[in-house]
């Protein structure tokens, strides 16, 4: 049985992918707070510096790998990629992006390392949600290949 879920608009993934700031700042909420691994942001100007320099400038790309509902929040389980220094990092760093959205737009998003624990049991149940990702309009970028 195919689970539905209420899926963001997917802009901001979208953004992120082709590089457009413009249409990366549009899709937050004037009152958005981000939470970026134990950092928190919570104003348009502080996003911006911070999507500029450690999304933008280090052409960072997400390759959705997971959607899922919990808690009232839209999870993406993304793979990252970029020319970010690596060291220390997982191999492949996965992380999820945890949204609640208000009015289309992006409300609250925290960004965390998925748990290890996550990915062994997202490894089992990625066929189930694959019929979920066709869903997501990523803009013909690499995000929209298909999972193996």
């Amino acid at each position: 049985m195919k689970k539905e879920i209420k899926l963001p608009k997917p802009v901001y993934i979208r953004a992120i992918n082709t590089r457009d700031t413009d249409v990366f700042q549009s899709s937050f909420a004037p009152d958005v707070v981000v939470q970026d691994v134990g950092r928190e942001f919570c104003d348009i100007v502080e996003i911006k510096e911070w999507a500029s320099q450690e999304i933008f400038a280090v052409n960072v790309t997400l390759d959705v790998m997971e959607v899922a509902q919990r808690g009232g929040q839209t999870i993406v389980t993304v793979k990252i990629d970029g020319t970010f220094d690596c060291a220390g990092l997982p191999d492949p760093l996965l992380m999820d992006h945890c949204f609640t959205i208000a009015a289309d737009k992006i409300s609250v998003l925290t960004c965390r390392l998925a748990a290890k624990a996550d990915i062994a049991s997202r490894t089992r149940c990625r066929k189930e949600t694959s019929h979920v990702l066709q869903h997501i309009d990523l803009a013909d970028t690499q995000s929209s290949r298909s999972l193996r």
